[in-house]
């Protein structure tokens, strides 16, 4: 099988770190060291090997001077400050989305915390995204996962998005255009 190279696809992909996390407290998680390096580099790393079109990592005021660290090691991807990170993710991804380089074709909204994602999983989503599929999320025992790719036509939507629902509100109201892997 060969790798895929997701900036053949003009993708993009972002990754949200822009406020605390409620379980870790003051701590960074991304920061924080797994199997040798940090958590977000993991997901950094397979971003950079998948080849993405443009990388962009969501920051806020509260872990910024921590994830500029591990940003100086990662020369594909590039910083989006949401100065709102408090108010949720929506407003990190309505911040990513619009930092968006030209049009690609879609966008992953991708979890810092989310190491064991592969370039694999990565080519198996942008596959499956169709003019008729237009948002694709992977499944993991039955459950909705991250990273989740939105179609192009979804960026609108996308930029406008406020509080911590994310863009769970853009999948429950498009049954018919998802696809569920």
């Amino acid at each position: 099988m060969r790798r895929p190279h997701l900036n053949d696809e003009g993708l993009c992909g972002g990754c949200a770190g822009s406020r605390p996390f409620k379980r870790t407290g003051s701590v960074n998680k991304l920061a924080n060291s797994w199997q040798g390096r940090p958590l977000l580099d993991h997901l950094l790393r397979t971003i950079a090997e998948a080849d993405f079109a443009d990388c962009i990592v969501v920051t806020g005021a509260a872990y910024r001077s921590d994830i500029f660290g591990l940003l100086a090691r990662a020369p594909h991807a590039r910083e989006a400050f949401n100065q709102d990170a408090d108010q949720g993710m929506g407003t990190s991804i309505a911040v990513g989305i619009a930092a968006i380089a030209g049009a690609p074709l879609g966008a992953f909204i991708c979890l810092g915390d989310m190491p064991l994602v592969t370039t694999s999983d990565f080519g198996n989503l942008a596959a499956a995204l169709t003019r008729e599929v237009t948002v694709v999320r992977p499944t993991y025992n039955g459950l909705p996962g991250h990273p989740v790719l939105f179609g192009r036509r979804h960026f609108g939507q996308l930029a406008r998005l406020e509080g911590d629902t994310g863009a769970s509100s853009i999948i429950a109201n498009l049954p018919e255009g998802l696809c569920w892997r």
